[in-house]
């Protein structure tokens, strides 16, 4: 019986030991994982955005009270080629008028980058990258950063998405804040769906009206929704 216990309490400090040392999302600054990415201590950089945030041209969030937007592009450029990828977290539902997650985002995630690389996630503000890191910290990546601020800034120091050191003067930096190199009005690279249905969204009527042109990674990739056709097996 004492052996039994002995055991018991041995299996119970080496599970206890294991879970002290589990992966975990680890917060970074904008600045901070440029220079990473730059000296190749961060592999990839995922916009985890939708692809009409990415692409930086006029776009409508179907969402009520959001309307028409715009966004400064995404991170590149200035030695950051080939390292900044978008694969979107969640995804606007113009039918429906609201942004859902992408059921694909994990395994398109696991099609383009393996388990042993280090990677650093960044959305608008870094509310949708932190959801996204922890869901990749589940699935078995062991080195993900989460960028606090995102690309545009959080306002507010709320201590669970912008917290010190990261919060100055009353919010945290994103990453055009910091001047770091942006590509704008460009929507290559966008995030792309392997089937889909275009829709195009209109506002007067605030109705979807299907669209019989397909114009992903062109520039009108703003004005259109995109709708997941989902498959039955």
């Amino acid at each position: 019986m004492k052996r039994f216990i002995v055991f018991s309490l041995f299996l119970f400090l080496i599970i206890g030991v294991t879970n002290a040392f589990a992966a975990f999302v680890k917060p970074i600054s904008p600045v901070d994982a440029y220079d990473m990415l730059i000296a190749g201590d961060i592999d990839y950089l995922v916009d985890v955005r939708t692809p009409q945030e990415w692409s930086g041209y006029d776009y409508w969030d179907p969402r009520p009270g959001k309307g028409w937007k715009n966004t400064p592009g995404h991170p590149g450029g200035d030695g950051l080629e080939g390292k900044v990828l978008n694969i979107s977290y969640m995804l606007f539902d113009y039918e429906n008028q609201a942004r859902v997650k992408n059921p694909y985002f994990l395994a398109d995630f696991k099609e383009l980058i393996t388990l042993d690389k280090t990677v650093a996630l960044l959305c608008h503000s870094g509310v949708r990258s932190f959801l996204a890191a922890n869901e990749l910290i589940n699935a078995g990546y062991e080195n993900v950063y989460n960028i606090i601020g995102g690309f545009e800034g959080r306002s507010g120091c709320d201590g669970t998405y912008c917290w010190k050191p990261f919060c100055k003067e009353g919010s945290c930096p994103g990453w055009i804040d910091y001047g770091l190199p942006v590509i704008d009005n460009d929507s290559t690279g966008a995030y792309h769906y392997k089937e889909i249905v275009m829709v195009e969204w209109s506002p007067q009527a605030h109705t979807p009206i299907p669209s019989t042109v397909l114009l992903l990674g062109s520039g009108f990739i703003g004005f259109l929704g995109l709708r997941k056709k989902i498959i039955k097996h």
